[in-house]
């Protein structure tokens, strides 16, 4: 990944930094707590290039009508509470009051861990709706109903319709609202999609991720040309970025940078004293940090471990994996203080490398000039191996990167910052023509499970929870670069 005019400047294995190239290292022989090896040159290493949107249109991906359980869940109606049923614990009938049909049992009464209420079954575990369990079809409705605070049914209240049957009535773990059932971990929103394990927006509203195109065409391999900024309409908290090898046979591979067609720098540049801090060792997990002597931006960010150790005005860091029952600590994931991330999977058995490829934004993308996101903070949590990122413009994310193997990487990111008028992901890559790419290609599937598909320069933009962002003809350049997944679960 390479730097030095207004677009990102890129490499693969090798991270080249203006005029020199820091390159991916693996440390091969016996280790004893692996080794990290970087090299720094001249120039920064900027995540250069890209657009604000001016193009592409959105296709609206709109709710479906009412509420769709977690998957295995079925709906449960009349719930658990029959009419004329008997009082619950803590909740005896008022004095003089009868338990059949229109009498005055404490139906809505609280219980611990949920409420019941006629006509629905709320979950009592946190409230949460379990996979394969049941959720409330217009949980508790009742005309005329009063909610109860704590106990049972007011005195003379019914059990039937037009009853005291508490409606809305919060207890603890859980709550019952009319025309649906809250929980935490498994919310069901009047009108809202429900994904597996997931919820929908509390209120109902969808999350919807509107991709849109602002690509350009270029002759240089090493530009990041092309631009697919993701937004939503609702708030996004969490998202799976995965990189997996290409689904075409590599053979020869290269990963040499070509500046061929480039032009000259034009990013900005200010100077650092450039320097290099292994911060954590383990054995198994190694976690650099990296000082250009340039770099595009006026300040680094803070790099720590376990919120100690801090390493002041970095430029990017970089985490290198131990693969299990060998001496290989290949790296697999840098993120650079202007957000810019690139992961890859372990190489392939037989192999020594991968080609770092396409790179994604993650936070409040801002567009100004080119998408970036300046960091001000990353904490490396070694119990946890989970990254904490805190932006200079607010916010805060989490990176989980437990999850690499020689087939894939996936980072979970957990999401705190704003996105109401911003992009909260950037897809960056490359394409100059089919053959030397980064990527050429990119597929969604639609609310329809309609599967749709385009060429990356076309593509005029659509709406989806998932993007795979890949390449459909080998390129001889970043030839082992993965594809880049990007699923949106809450």
């Amino acid at each position: 990944m390479c730097h030095g005019f207004n677009s990102l400047l890129r490499s693969s294995t090798v991270l080249l930094i203006a005029s020199g190239c820091v390159p991916q290292v693996t440390v091969s022989g016996d280790n004893t707590g692996g080794s990290t090896v970087t090299a720094n040159a001249s120039g920064g290493q900027s995540s250069a290039g890209g657009r604000a949107n001016t193009g592409g249109s959105a296709v609206s991906l709109t709710s479906s009508t009412g509420a769709s359980p977690s998957a295995g869940g079925s709906s449960s109606t009349g719930g658990t509470v029959g009419v004329g049923g008997s009082p619950q614990t803590g909740g005896a009938a008022p004095t003089g009051g009868t338990n059949g049909i229109g009498g005055t049992s404490s139906i809505g009464t609280v219980a611990t861990g949920g409420a019941i209420a006629t006509g629905g079954v709320v979950s009592t575990v946190g409230g949460a709706t379990p996979t394969g369990g049941s959720r409330a079809t217009n949980t508790a409705t009742a005309t005329g109903g009063i909610t109860a605070t704590g106990g049972a049914a007011p005195s003379g209240g019914t059990n039937g319709i037009g009853g005291t049957t508490a409606v809305g009535t919060i207890t603890a773990g859980g709550a019952i609202a009319t025309g649906g059932a809250f929980s935490t971990g498994g919310a069901i929103s009047t009108g809202g999609q429900v994904a597996t394990g997931g919820s929908a927006n509390t209120g109902g509203v969808p999350v919807v991720i509107t991709a849109s195109n602002s690509s350009t065409t270029t002759g240089c391999a090493e530009q990041d040309n092309v631009d697919i900024l993701l937004t939503s309409g609702a708030t996004v908290t969490s998202f799976t970025i995965e990189a997996t090898q290409p689904t075409y046979v590599v053979g020869t591979d290269s990963c040499d940078p070509n500046f061929s067609q480039c032009p000259a720098a034009s990013d900005p540049s200010y100077a650092f004293a450039a320097a290099t801090s292994k911060l954590f060792d383990d054995g198994e997990t190694v976690v650099t940090a990296v000082r250009e002597a340039t770099w595009w931006r006026p300040q680094g960010m803070k790099a720590s471990i376990d919120s100690t150790q801090q390493f002041v005005d970095a430029h990017y860091i970089t985490v290198s994996k131990n693969i299990p029952g060998t001496n290989e600590y290949p790296q697999f994931f840098v993120l650079y203080q202007d957000s810019n991330l690139r992961v890859i999977p372990f190489p392939p058995a037989g192999t020594t490398r991968v080609c770092f490829g396409s790179s994604i934004l993650v936070g409040p993308v801002s567009t100004e000039s080119r998408p970036y996101a300046e960091i001000a903070s990353v904490n490396y949590v070694t119990v946890s191996k989970t990254l904490h990122v805190t932006y200079v413009s607010g916010g805060s994310s989490e990176f989980d990167l437990s999850t690499v193997s020689r087939t894939s990487a996936q980072i979970r990111v957990s999401a705190n910052y704003t996105i109401a008028s911003q992009p909260f992901v950037a897809f960056r890559s490359m394409f100059v023509t089919d053959g030397n790419a980064d990527v050429d290609h990119v597929r969604w599937t639609t609310q329809s499970s309609t599967n749709q598909e385009s060429a990356i320069l076309s593509f005029a933009g659509g709406a989806s929870l998932d993007w795979f962002f890949y390449r459909a003809t080998r390129s001889v350049h970043n030839t082992s670069a993965p594809d880049i997944r990007i699923t949106v679960t809450h």
